[in-house]
């Protein structure tokens, strides 16, 4: 049964053996494909193969026409994108326990969701405390990069929404541009709120404040 690819050492290792099986001149369909690397057409369609600019097609089917791939490439560049993710994934472990000191779960496929924000932030925040009560402060340059990477990922994570809530274009045109302008207002109203603490925050280090 075709399964989803969550995780990138799974996916790795179901890659792996397809490829040992394939020939060089083998063809597949959409279907086939799916079921070679072990998910369904609709998971490697649209987590592989729209997001990826450079995912390898012979022929993108069309209404009466079939998808055509050519089964050593794709499975040859889904081996490279997978390791792609797991080296992100490793570097986005690397990332928080420098900003935490706390050892945090790898985001599985390297995407860093709302959860994962929220989470970074409530660590965050317990680090600091806790070195701030041993005299021990975070240098003001590291606070700002870490608001404003934070910020950016949040307005991302923000003015995504639209998209993999209407990932096919299903709604109706004046419900998608009405959540279209929420999300927009949203991610304004959060990042103003950031450069605004970031503004007090900086004038107060010319006061004197830690830094």
């Amino acid at each position: 049964m075709a399964r989803t690819a969550s995780d990138p050492n799974d996916l790795i290792r179901r890659l792996e053996a397809a490829l040992k099986q394939a020939r060089p001149r083998d063809t597949a369909d959409a279907r086939l494909m799916a079921d070679i690397v072990g998910m369904t057409w609709r998971n490697l369609l649209m987590t592989h193969i729209e997001p990826d600019p450079k995912f390898p097609i012979e022929r993108r089917g069309s209404e009466g026409v079939p998808w055509e791939f050519r089964v050593v490439r794709v499975l040859r560049h889904m081996l490279k994108r997978a390791r792609e993710k797991i080296a992100a994934n490793d570097e986005h472990a690397r990332k928080v326990r420098r900003l935490t000191s706390f050892t945090v779960p790898e985001a599985e496929g390297g995407a860093v969701s709302m959860a994962d924000l929220s989470r970074l932030a409530d660590l965050t925040i317990k680090a600091q405390g806790m070195k701030e009560r041993q005299k021990l402060y975070v240098p003001a340059d590291t606070v700002r990069d870490f608001l404003s990477r934070y910020n950016a990922r949040i307005r991302d994570a923000i003015l995504g929404t639209p998209a993999r809530l209407d990932p096919t274009g299903a709604l109706d045109p004046s419900a998608r541009a009405f959540i279209d302008d929420e999300m927009r207002n949203l991610a304004v109203t959060a990042e103003q709120a950031v450069q605004e603490f970031l503004r007090e925050w900086s004038a107060g280090l010319f006061e004197g404040g830690t830094g």
